[in-house]
């Protein structure tokens, strides 16, 4: 009997997942139809080396058919742990593959900004804290740490493109390449009240999005104040700047002090441009023959609210059967409130706990990711929880999870 299957695919700090799903049309021919989900990982360190791409797209091209379409690509949103893999694959190794459809995040249309003001809004204020923090950095190198590193190499979207366009380390290029993956016709720009008929291939199985909304103004969080905008900088002989110095009479250890809490306030406003994006993530739920997978890309504890408040009194919230866990495995990934855990993921299911999947990589970066203990602590009795890179075989970059039809 055929199955669906979902691949999770090991790119360390990233998300690379193909669901193949069995689809009868009507007259009963059954097609195996492929979608897949982002493809990316991290910049900075062994969690985000790029030698991993090369092999997950070769296995995706080989489970798909050389030479055919994926059904659908899906990019859950603008960060480069989730969209850099296709743009490295094509530059470094000619290697791509094309979709019948592509789904991008609403926010990522190119004209999104031009007809979405309050959003706008908050997208420039987002870009002008960004490139104050990254300054402020490059002034004062001691300010900064390895997390704060990595979130500015996350959400350099904020820079720009690349000077050719094919900068396979920057946002703006990853996303403008995985703008041509499918037809510009079939290429759409999606969020929750997108009308889903002929914007995808598939005849049987159940499409639906919970999230992002169309107005992303309402994920922005405010900015805290910096203290040492003003601070003189100096510059070494080598051009490179070099941290700042106490000016005439303020104590050193105070102005360490001060030094220290510029820091804390970069790694906060960098965080709320992160949640920002985050929240965008394409949120998808897929129902087949009795089966309801819940695929949420990076969506954060605002994203999951709102799909609480939209979404509690209709029937879309029902048990889910899969998850792959939102952001990978933080905390503030954790499906929230209380109410839309316990409706997502009953406790006592006749077929036990259903698996939640997180797609990882042990980082200095970003230490408290996965945070083990409070997913343990929200899933127990509902999730059997899984981590791609702790769990896959030496011989092949993979995790794969089977549904039998029920129905």
């Amino acid at each position: 009997m055929s199955k669906l299957r979902v691949r999770m695919y090991n790119v360390r700090f990233g998300d690379a997942i193909l669901v193949s799903v069995p689809d009868k049309a009507k007259n009963g021919k059954e097609t195996m139809r492929h979608i897949l989900i982002d493809m990316g990982n991290l910049l900075n360190g062994k969690e985000g080396a790029d030698d991993v791409f090369e092999a997950v797209l070769d296995n995706v091209i080989e489970e798909v058919g050389t030479g055919r379409e994926l059904d659908l690509f899906v990019m859950t949103h603008e960060h480069l742990d989730h969209a850099q893999g296709l743009l490295y694959c094509s530059v470094e190794h000619g290697k791509t593959i094309k979709a019948k459809h592509a789904w991008l995040t609403a926010s990522a249309e190119p004209t999104y900004y031009d007809t979405h003001e309050k959003a706008k809004e908050k997208k420039m204020e987002a870009e002008a804290e960004y490139r104050r923090i990254r300054g402020l950095l490059q002034a004062a190198p001691g300010a900064g740490d390895e997390r704060l590193d990595g979130l500015l190499a996350i959400n350099n979207r904020h820079l720009g493109a690349g000077e050719d366009g094919e900068d396979t380390r920057s946002t703006t290029d990853c996303v403008d390449f995985l703008r041509t993956l499918a037809p510009e016709k079939k290429t759409h720009y999606v969020h929750r009240e997108t009308d889903l008929e002929g914007k995808h291939p598939f005849k049987e199985a159940k499409l639906a999005l919970w999230a992002p909304e169309e107005d992303t103004s309402d994920y922005y969080g405010k900015f805290v104040p910096l203290a040492l905008a003003s601070v003189p900088v100096g510059t070494a002989a080598d051009g490179v700047a070099t941290p700042p110095e106490p000016p005439p009479g303020v104590d050193p250890q105070a102005f360490k002090d001060l030094v220290a809490a510029m820091g804390a306030g970069m790694a906060e406003n960098i965080r709320a441009i992160d949640e920002a994006a985050n929240n965008t993530s394409i949120v998808l739920s897929l129902e087949w023959r009795g089966w309801r997978l819940l695929f949420p890309g990076d969506a954060e504890r605002r994203s999951w609210k709102t799909i609480w408040r939209e979404l509690k009194n209709g029937d879309e919230l029902g048990p889910v059967d899969f998850l792959k866990v939102s952001h990978h495995g933080s905390e503030t990934g954790i499906p929230f409130p209380e109410e839309l855990v316990e409706r997502l993921f009953p406790r006592d299911r006749p077929d036990g706990p259903i698996p939640a999947v997180v797609s990882h990589y042990p980082t200095k970066a970003f230490a408290k990711i996965p945070a083990d203990e409070q997913m343990s602590e929200v899933f127990d009795g509902r999730c059997e929880l899984h981590y791609v890179f702790d769990e896959c075989p030496e011989d092949r970059p993979w995790l794969d999870y089977e549904f039998e039809a029920k129905e």
